[in-house]
């Protein structure tokens, strides 16, 4: 998740905003706002921990999707629609990759045309590496909440995702 500015509107910007449109519900955009503030800061933290590994969550995102396509590996336009991102992405995701070792490009044997990407060992062992960091990290940042506030954060999540238009 990439956040335009490094500094977001604090609460007084917000109280402030008010002048400008007084019909709005500022308390939901003051909320609006804490939440982009907080994702921005846990995005901040995660990406640092990533980058001990050399790995962004893009780069994390492709070897996670191909670790778990097994060892058949995965066309680059399969990675691109899993992933939820453009074919170009991916290309340029998958010529880092590779030129760190990380991956593999294979043509398929029938078909000339046809790119299979897989996992080397460095990069599976990187993954292997990395999974235990990474998950021990995020698993911090929510460490002072209990069981039933983890749920309640979910529930709250859902409902705010609930009222999302959804994308095209």
């Amino acid at each position: 998740m990439e956040f335009p500015f490094r500094k977001l509107p604090n609460r007084q910007n917000v109280r402030q905003a008010t002048d400008f449109v007084p019909e709005a519900d500022m308390s939901k955009v003051e909320a609006c706002v804490v939440c982009f503030r907080k994702m921005s800061e846990v995005h901040q933290a995660l990406a640092a921990n990533l980058s001990r590994f050399g790995l962004s969550f893009a780069r994390l995102g492709i070897l996670a999707m191909l670790l778990s396509g097994g060892d058949a590996g995965m066309t680059p336009s399969g990675l691109a629609d899993e992933g939820g991102i453009t074919r170009a992405t991916v290309t340029g995701l998958l010529d880092g990759l590779e030129k760190d070792g990380l991956v593999e490009r294979i043509k398929h044997p029938d078909d000339r045309r046809v790119l299979y990407v897989h996992l080397t060992k460095k990069g599976r062992d990187l993954v292997a590496a990395a999974r235990p960091t990474h998950l021990k990290r995020v698993a911090s940042l929510l460490g002072s909440l209990t069981e039933p506030e983890l749920q309640q954060l979910m529930a709250l999540m859902d409902k705010i995702g609930a009222g999302s238009p959804p994308t095209a």
